[in-house]
């Protein structure tokens, strides 16, 4: 028998006490981290056998851009994730956007800083009036 609090999701899956999955930590901190990571995977890593390398390929090769703008790409991830999280439809929005915009800051703070390529100065002397 199961206690009050407890979900059960599946009969494979044990329940789920409600109050393990309930705060701040379930509403903010997993579905930013969760759109962060999945964003970040789709859109800058190789992956096992090369596999999101191929779907930028296969999806660039369609006219998408989907996958070269991670600030593009965060609003799509985090659309499914604010669907499953918010609570009501009032909500929804609001976290829509507060999952994408707090995976780009988390991208941008973890982001590798790379200095600007070093600018080439090349001068180029005058020809010489006996060259000519």
């Amino acid at each position: 028998m199961l206690p009050r609090n407890s979900v059960q999701v599946s009969p494979w899956w044990p329940p789920v006490w409600s109050h393990q999955f309930s705060g701040l930590i379930a509403s903010l901190v997993l579905p930013v981290l969760a759109t962060w990571r999945i964003t970040h995977v789709l859109w800058a890593e190789e992956g096992p056998w090369d596999l999101f390398v191929r779907l930028r390929r296969w999806a660039g090769a369609r006219g998408t851009r989907l996958f070269e703008c991670f600030y593009c790409l965060s609003l799509w991830v985090a659309l499914p994730i604010a669907l499953l999280v918010a609570p009501s439809i009032a909500t929804f929005a609001l976290d829509w956007f507060a999952f994408s915009g707090a995976a780009i800051l988390l991208e941008r703070v973890t982001a590798a800083a790379i200095p600007p390529p070093v600018a080439v100065w090349r001068e180029e002397t005058a020809p010489d009036a006996a060259d000519e």
